[in-house]
């Protein structure tokens, strides 16, 4: 199935590691819980892929009012001779006063192309051979209550293994570098990060990337997304997530906003379309089906701008999944979500909710 993203859950379905720390200090572990899974997966591009995935479920304070902080990592080979290497993590320390929020990879992966914009065409697409590094790191400081304020830091750098003729996209051996810093401010009143059933989620970034700090190219991203969530009945959760991006100047193909992810506009191949300014909306109706079994349904819609006279085309996104619970006291799902798109569809297998 083209643009698949498939996991076999192979053992540990139901279980998890169990650490707890005896030092008083407040940033030392007081308790982890440790969710390994093996998974082999198939992709068109990669053919077959084994590795694993693993949740660290941490604490670092008895405080029980402080959030959990997360770290999910995951390492892959496939069969084409190809690794992936992904960390992401939510580090709450001192009580949630201090923050660290990572989305990190190290990618040697292929990924299709189609162009600029939000009218290509199927036909446009082609698959080039790259190595991807991308850091997007944030270190917030609590000002009051669910509010953070802090810094943003990006980093991207790609280099193709070969040219590909009648595109826009650079030659084989060009090293792509992207870096950039700006203010971030976040505002969280969720009760799960990984599974809210109530409160909201703001953020703002504005990022300055320029050559002083190893950028090839000037240019500025501004990226907001709301997230907001609302118990409706007993095992019945609203969730509602909106998504904006804009871009200015010089932008890397790769740093331009992609429509398409595991967490919003899903059923899309990330980047199926890019462009100078992206916006997305989506739905989720949450539910308990029996004990630790349950159910989403979702829609939305999304796209992207390149200049003025582009179609005014909505792309829509609809779909459902399937959630298996495997820590009821930290109300940690396991989910299996399949989406569908314009002319497109897609499969993903992840620890929490997509957002």
């Amino acid at each position: 199935m083209h643009h698949l993203r498939s996991l076999l859950i192979l053992f540990f379905l139901t279980h998890a590691f169990h650490l707890k720390g005896g030092d008083a200090d407040s940033v030392s572990f007081k308790k982890i819980k440790i969710y390994p899974f093996p998974v082999v997966g198939y992709a068109p591009e990669t053919r077959w892929y084994f590795g694993g995935v693993a949740l660290f479920n941490m604490r670092f304070s008895d405080d029980t009012l402080a959030q959990t902080s997360t770290f999910e990592t995951e390492v892959n080979f496939t069969q084409n001779k190809q690794f992936i290497l992904t960390a992401n993590f939510d580090l709450q320390f001192f009580k949630s006063r201090f923050r660290i929020i990572g989305d990190n990879g190290y990618y040697k992966f292929p990924e299709d192309y189609w162009g600029i914009g939000n009218d290509t065409k199927e036909s446009d697409k082609v698959n080039y051979a790259a190595k991807r590094l991308e850091l997007d790191n944030s270190f917030l400081f609590k000002i009051v209550p669910n509010v953070f304020a802090g810094i943003r830091q990006r980093y991207h750098k790609i280099e193709l293994n070969e040219t590909i003729p009648g595109t826009d996209l650079p030659p084989a051996g060009e090293v792509i570098h992207a870096s950039g810093v700006g203010p971030r401010l976040l505002i969280d009143s969720r009760d799960n990060i990984l599974n809210a059933t109530k409160g909201l989620y703001f953020s703002f970034s504005h990022s300055w990337f320029f050559k002083q700090i190893g950028s090839d190219t000037d240019f500025s991203r501004t990226d907001g997304y709301i997230r907001y969530y609302k118990k409706i009945h007993t095992g019945g959760v609203m969730a509602f997530q909106s998504v904006v991006s804009i871009t200015q100047d010089n932008v890397p193909f790769r740093m331009l906003p992609l429509l398409g992810s595991e967490s919003i506009m899903r059923g899309y191949y990330q980047g199926r379309y890019r462009g100078a300014v992206y916006g997305a909306l989506q739905a989720e109706y949450r539910l308990t089906i029996w004990n630790w079994v349950g159910a989403a349904f979702f829609g939305g819609a999304g796209r992207v701008s390149s200049n003025p006279d582009e179609k005014n085309v909505l792309h829509p996104t609809y779909g459902g999944g399937l959630r298996i619970r495997i820590d009821k006291k930290e109300n940690v799902n396991l989910r299996f979500d399949y989406a569908k798109g314009d002319y497109s569809e897609g499969f993903y297998v992840s620890f929490g909710e997509a957002f």
